[in-house]
């Protein structure tokens, strides 16, 4: 940098500050090129339009996940309706986690009422109906075989955490049905397996597939383990069954 004089001077000083503050990261990764004031103010531009671009992605993700959550209750199916827009954008991967648990469990938390993936046959005022059935449909759709997967996990899991009390004393007589989509869940089974076969056959996978197949084969294992807890959960609630329909005649 020249110094000639007093202006010649603030303007070495200028570009001094500039390079220590705004471009550190660009000198570092280039030692050997020259930082101008050109080159300093255009990083900082596109880091400033990343800055407010992410900024205003977040803040609609909060107005739409509040006017969702807020229109679900006198709308049925829109939160579904909002997933499948947004699987279908092709802009979002995933789905945000508040939306897929307002698909799974609506606005109430799981309890010894649920009928899992059923709906609830007369909802509580100002509630939310939840649809995981058709959240496992949406996601088959799309083929993410492995949030389906999830989907089945999840409902399953949080009814076992319910207590053994509660669900041996809910009467299928009296309207306590638990609803469990084994054709979806077989459906979803065969279409992973035929992935895993093809996949095997194919002598030409690169690592990212490979990668992908473990997960989808690791999410496919938990799936088996929350079946296979949740037979044995029925197995229980039927000996329970027994008890409660004894005191509700007595």
């Amino acid at each position: 940098v020249t110094i000639g004089g007093g202006r010649g001077l603030e303007r070495s000083k200028v570009t001094q500050i500039c390079a220590s503050s705004s471009a550190c990261a660009l000198l570092g990764s280039t030692p050997q090129s020259r930082i101008t004031p050109s080159s300093v103010n255009f990083a900082s531009c596109v880091s400033n339009a990343q800055s407010v671009k992410a900024l205003e992605a977040t803040m609609a993700m909060h107005l739409l996940q509040q006017y969702t959550t807020a229109y679900s209750v006198n709308c049925r199916g829109l939160a579904h309706d909002v997933a499948s827009a947004i699987l279908q954008s092709g802009d979002v991967s995933k789905l945000p986690l508040w939306l897929k648990e307002l698909c799974m469990f609506g606005s109430s938390t799981l309890d010894g009422n649920s009928g899992l993936f059923g709906h609830q046959p007369i909802p509580k005022e100002n509630s939310i109906i939840a649809d995981p059935a058709g959240l496992m449909r949406l996601f088959i759709k799309h083929h993410q075989y492995g949030e389906a997967c999830d989907v089945v996990v999840s409902i399953l899991s949080k009814q076992l955490s319910c207590s053994k009390d509660a669900t041996s004393s809910r009467l299928p007589e009296k309207g306590s049905i638990d609803y469990v989509p084994y054709d979806l869940i077989d459906m979803l089974w065969n279409m992973i397996e035929s992935i895993l076969t093809t996949t095997a056959q194919s002598n030409s996978s690169g690592e990212d597939v490979k990668s992908q197949v473990k997960s989808l084969i690791k999410k496919r294992t938990c799936m088996e383990n929350a079946l296979e807890k949740h037979f044995e959960s029925l197995r229980i609630s039927e000996e329970g069954l027994k008890s409660a329909r004894t005191l509700s005649w007595a």
